[in-house]
């Protein structure tokens, strides 16, 4: 009876079991068939629409050029727009004033208040006619966000730094964090810009909080300067006494066994302690050459280092995507983009009609 019973629990376990594979070819086979019938789906619909955009080809060509040409005529009807630029580098976090002044400029010339704006900007009342608008973007780079972060992560402690990833940091820096700002100016004129430019330049240099931490921070480098030079000093008045000593003669010394033993066995203490004294006035004299250059940075809060046409140029420029493309250019690419999308929604309603009556 006992064999007859384990015959029937072999049985079905093998009749389990070849349910269980059965069951699992038929939802790899379901998987396989949806994910080819979405495939195919796809294709006929990726066709569709070559087809649609075949059918109206000539209603887009149209509409790109006959933009083009309206873009090109109402370009030569209308006053040429110049821009000039000029990068300004930060060296003290001088960015939220820097774009406050930039939205205040842009405020004073949409309100038309030239005689504020010329006072701002030190320029005569008649210049500011011709301002259009200005604008301020960061000068950065992949490589310039990695540096930063890195010298961000070396700022920190070791605990925190494990909790900051690049993104996170990315996420939580402002644009007017970078210290390399490009501000453009456009015009509806040419005329020197440099002049506006350096104007920008001395209002963020006058600011007292940052003129306080200029202070600051000078007096504490020449401090540092001052230690240091200190140091060095003391280091050579030392190592001419070091050198005195190896350079005397041991026959001026007097002959006695015991000193003449205790002196050759300093001689080599000597020269070790001579190098040890050498080897840190190299390092304080590379940390004063450090000192130095942050001096030089300290001197300006904010600094022009470049600019770019003071005169301006024509701006018939786009940016899309970080790429400039030409304005005309552009317009004549979006407006076909868009009439086909407003082809394809009146499509979908008639097709939505189409099966108004068999939803209903």
């Amino acid at each position: 009876m006992s064999k007859k019973l384990h015959e029937t629990n072999s049985e079905s376990g093998e009749v389990d079991l070849g349910q269980l594979f059965k069951m699992i070819g038929s939802a790899f086979e379901r998987l396989f068939s949806l994910i080819g019938n979405l495939l195919y789906k796809l294709f006929l619909s990726f066709v569709w629409l070559v087809f649609f955009v075949r059918k109206h080809f000539i209603k887009l060509v149209i509409a790109a050029a006959l933009t083009f040409v309206l873009a090109m005529i109402k370009d030569s009807l209308s006053d040429p727009i110049y821009k000039s630029s000029a990068i300004i580098k930060q060296n003290y976090p001088t960015g939220e004033n820097l774009y406050d002044l930039v939205d205040y400029y842009n405020a004073l010339i949409s309100r038309k208040d030239s005689t504020s704006l010329a006072e701002a900007l030190g320029i005569p009342q008649s210049s500011t006619l011709n301002l259009v608008s200005f604008d301020v973007d960061p000068m950065v780079g992949e490589n310039v966000r990695i540096k930063n972060y890195d010298d961000y992560l070396k700022s920190l402690d070791s605990s925190l730094s494990m909790d900051i990833g690049y993104e996170k940091y990315i996420e939580n820096t402002q644009r007017q964090d970078y210290n390399l700002q490009k501000v453009s100016i456009r015009t509806i004129n040419t005329f020197e810009s440099r002049l506006v430019f350096q104007r920008i330049v001395k209002n963020l240099n006058s600011s007292d909080y940052f003129t306080r931490e200029q202070e600051k921070d000078i007096n504490e480098l020449e401090n540092e300067r001052s230690a240091i030079l200190r140091s060095l000093e003391e280091s050579d008045s030392l190592q001419e006494t070091y050198k005195k000593i190896l350079e005397q003669p041991l026959d001026e010394i007097n002959p006695g066994s015991q000193t003449s033993i205790t002196i050759q066995g300093q001689e080599n203490k000597l020269d070790t302690k001579e190098y040890e004294l050498y080897n840190n006035d190299l390092a304080l004299r590379r940390e004063l050459v450090k000192i130095e250059r942050k001096l030089e940075n300290k001197k300006q809060i904010a600094e022009l280092i470049s600019s770019e046409l003071s005169n301006g140029v024509i701006d018939d420029k786009i940016e899309i995507l970080n790429l400039e493309m030409n304005r005309n250019v552009f317009y004549a690419i979006l407006v076909p983009i868009l009439l086909l999308l407003i082809l394809l929604s009146a499509e979908f309603m008639r097709y939505l009609g189409r099966y108004k009556d068999k939803v209903q």
